[in-house]
């Protein structure tokens, strides 16, 4: 699924998409690159992406996270107060890269 939700992001020359399989490796990624945005794949438990929003706040990063879910699976109405933003999956194919783009400008008007 990976390929398919990050077909159009990896083929952008402005953008570097690094993947992690777990939490301990995207808090690694985390604490040793410069990351903009945290997007996390649609198979992903809920508690994960919370446990990475705690992450991002223990490491006083300030990293926007997009949640892919699957239609019909309900967003925790807090995620939004933790910096989560949600995107419903499946999308036209263009749609996740519109949507980094959005995040991405937002970030950079309000730091």
């Amino acid at each position: 699924m990976d390929a398919e939700l990050f077909r159009e992001i990896q083929a952008r020359g402005n953008l570097v998409v690094v993947h992690a399989r777990d939490l301990p490796q995207a808090k690694t990624v985390l604490e040793a690159q410069r990351v903009c945005l945290a997007i996390v794949n649609p198979d992903a438990p809920a508690d994960w992406v919370e446990m990475l929003a705690g992450s991002l706040q223990a490491l006083a990063l300030h990293i926007p996270i997009l949640a892919v879910r699957h239609h019909g699976i309900v967003a925790p109405a807090h995620w939004s107060t933790l910096g989560i933003g949600v995107l419903r999956y499946p999308y036209a194919p263009s749609v996740l890269s519109a949507t980094v783009d959005a995040v991405l400008r937002l970030v950079e008007t309000t730091h």
